[in-house]
């Protein structure tokens, strides 16, 4: 494992240290602060839509497997894998603890992922792309996604001001001779992922919820639910505009496969 691979596996080993995988309220979108939730929850919807069939769902770098959770207690098939061991021994524990024996975690390189050719219906990448080496980490998917499969790709963009600050800050706390090695993701990145898959759908999330979250957790200012409520429907009209995805906090893309040769 390179250095740079170390020190985001350690990273996420320390930051896992606390979690506490006994708590209902801490899977899936709930786990979100409600400024930031919208994304995940749209993630949420189109995993629904497979309600009459049982897949299988590769949960790309999948931390303590806070998202792998909800496709399994849908009924399909979950794998996780990340590349923090304390990450994936606390997935395991919550498996355990929800009862669940159609979901199964392994410690595992996602620059080096071994499963099968064409072995999952569904991939889920939440936040994860920023530290991979895109061409390697996206030959990966493409490998093992069947050709009718969809890929489902969450993570935040580098041209909302919020979010670079906050990355910036985060990142420097790792090591500052690092900081050019982790990607702020921008729209040349999305259409570089259409170099390897077709895509079917992107939708935008979190310009003014941006900015209270900033407000609310940097800062501290109380936000009232109220508040936070109208947020999310004014985002929801003025990132749907032309041209507006810029101020976006956090983009889903989802793909399906070119035809493979």
């Amino acid at each position: 494992m390179n250095r740079k691979k170390n020190i985001i596996s350690q990273h996420f080993d320390k930051k896992v240290e606390s979690i506490d995988y006994t708590n209902d309220n801490s899977l899936g979108s709930n786990n979100e602060n409600i400024l930031l939730r919208e994304p995940y929850i749209h993630i949420e919807k189109i995993i629904s839509e497979y309600k009459n069939d049982k897949i299988k769902v590769l949960d790309y770098c999948c931390g303590t497997g806070n998202f792998s959770i909800y496709p399994a207690l849908q009924g399909h098939k979950v794998f996780g894998i990340d590349i923090s061991n304390k990450s994936v021994e606390i997935a395991k524990k919550k498996i355990k603890h929800f009862n669940l024996n159609n979901c199964n975690f392994y410690h595992m390189d996602s620059e080096n992922i071994n499963f099968d050719d064409n072995f999952f219906d569904l991939i889920l990448c939440y936040n994860s792309l920023t530290y991979l080496d895109l061409p390697i980490a996206l030959n990966n998917l493409k490998r093992v996604l069947k050709p009718n499969g969809k890929l489902i790709i969450m993570d935040s963009l580098g041209h909302n001001i919020f979010y670079n600050i906050n990355r910036k800050i985060n990142v420097s706390r790792w090591g500052k001779n690092l900081q050019s090695e982790f990607r702020l993701m921008k729209m040349k990145d999305i259409i570089f992922f259409e170099k390897y898959f077709l895509k079917s759908e992107i939708k935008y999330f979190g310009f003014l919820c941006s900015i209270l979250y900033f407000l609310n957790i940097k800062l501290n200012f109380p936000i009232h639910r109220s508040i936070s409520a109208m947020c999310i429907r004014l985002d929801n009209f003025i990132l749907n505009l032309p041209f507006t995805y810029f101020l976006a906090f956090k983009f889903v893309a989802v793909f399906h496969l070119k035809e493979k040769k």
